[in-house]
């Protein structure tokens, strides 16, 4: 009962707003949703609990939060972090609330960053320890990204499987897929421009990344989400489109680490953006240097 108290006490004042709708993946079961909401409740003594209708309400009460509420607690998958970002990011960031999120996606690297892997137990745990803490925001040309930009092989994974497949069996869905492309000889022409040097490379698939973690693997292990760097792999051309110069150790992988990166393609082909689909050819990306508050603590 102590611990019960010490957490009102902690939220006191705090006023919350939680979003979810039957779109961002959140338990089926009206006893499942009702379970999650009153732990939420628990946890916090002021707070509002939102079902959206569609994503217009979903973006309007995003925006209507800003300036009203301490904290805004979503629930969704990768793709919905990175709408919220983008929407958030677009006030002022001492009008902007305090962002916690309830993984309900199909990979979710989005919250690993920050201590939330990819359970809701886990998310609740992260929320009721109430870390706050603040971290790097990537601006992607008009656009913002949290863990990934990448192009070439296997970056379109996530957005061109049916989120039926997803549905029924999970992130299976994507390495199924990413096995179908093995095969298929894939190569992308770059024009790499930092503010330190400028080169052009040939490779089957380039990344951008500001996490550990993409397509639920951990792969980037020299990083930090505070820090206002991201880390750059590029991969030289070879068998299963460069995956295996990749898996092992990152042989024959060019690695960067910059908070300014242009990178231009010469195929024309998208980008992905944490999950979705992107801008075409070119790309300008800077780190914004603990630009959001979060919920959570903070990979160094």
């Amino acid at each position: 009962m102590g611990g019960f108290f010490y957490t009102v006490l902690k939220y006191l004042g705090m006023k919350v707003l939680y979003l979810y709708s039957d779109k961002t993946g959140i338990a089926k079961s009206e006893r499942k949703i009702n379970k999650l909401n009153n732990k939420l409740r628990e946890i916090y003594p002021d707070i509002t609990i939102k079902k959206t209708k569609d994503l217009e309400d979903f973006e309007n009460s995003i925006k209507e939060s800003v300036g009203v509420y301490d904290a805004l607690i979503v629930a969704g998958g990768d793709g919905t972090v990175k709408l919220v970002v983008t929407i958030l990011m677009a006030f002022p960031k001492e009008k902007r609330p305090i962002l916690g999120y309830i993984p309900t996606g199909t990979v979710n690297d989005a919250g690993k960053a920050v201590g939330i892997k990819g359970s809701v137990r886990q998310a609740l745990k992260v929320l009721k320890a109430g870390n706050i803490d603040d971290v790097d925001i990537c601006k992607v040309n008009n656009e913002y990204f949290t863990f990934v930009c990448a192009a070439g092989a296997f970056s379109d994974i996530s957005y061109v499987v049916k989120r039926g497949y997803k549905k029924v069996i999970g992130r299976l869905a994507y390495y199924f897929y990413a096995l179908s492309q093995i095969f298929k000889r894939r190569i992308i022409e770059c024009e790499i421009e930092t503010k330190n040097e400028k080169f052009s490379v040939k490779t089957p698939f380039i990344m951008v990344m500001n996490s550990r973690n993409v397509g639920g693997f951990p792969v980037n292990f020299d990083f930090s989400v505070k820090d206002g760097l991201v880390e750059v792999y590029i991969t030289k051309p070879g068998l299963f489109n460069g995956l295996l110069h990749y898996a092992f150790f990152k042989v024959k992988t060019t690695k960067l680490k910059v908070d300014y990166i242009k990178i231009t393609l010469k195929n024309d082909e998208y980008w992905c953006f944490d999950g979705e689909r992107g801008d075409k050819k070119s790309v300008e990306i800077s780190v914004l240097k603990q630009e959001l508050k979060v919920i959570g603590k903070a990979q160094k």
